[in-house]
């Protein structure tokens, strides 16, 4: 009877730390935001985590192809933003890409892409 209870508790524990695991996986959010009005491109970036006492490390690449046109960086607890602006050339294609550190370990890069 106390193995079956120990391997009941066992179990309950590990899925406890498993659905706090996801919970705060689901809470992280990052994004970027491009938007091009006429020459001047508007690039944003944010990341909000589950954590805020974690280390966040934000960097934002506004390209025109390969070319780098500009990189921000900004740092938080927990969280942290970019908002800028940037002249741009009429009837290009534009890329933004944000690049998130938390705690030291990378996330998966996003972009998005804006025409001016």
């Amino acid at each position: 009877m106390k193995r079956v209870n120990c391997c009941l508790l066992a179990a309950l524990l590990i899925m406890s730390l498993s659905i706090s695991a996801y919970a705060d996986m689901r809470l992280a959010r990052s994004m970027p935001r491009l938007t091009i009005s006429g020459t001047t491109a508007y690039c944003s970036g944010e990341y909000r985590g589950a954590d805020n006492k974690a280390d966040v490390a934000l960097t934002l690449i506004l390209k025109q192809g390969t070319t780098i046109i500009e990189t921000w960086t900004a740092t938080g607890k927990g969280s942290a933003n970019i908002s800028e602006t940037e002249r741009v050339a009429l009837g290009k294609t534009y890329t933004l890409t944000l690049a998130v550190t938390v705690d030291g370990q990378k996330l998966s890069e996003q972009s998005v892409t804006a025409t001016s």
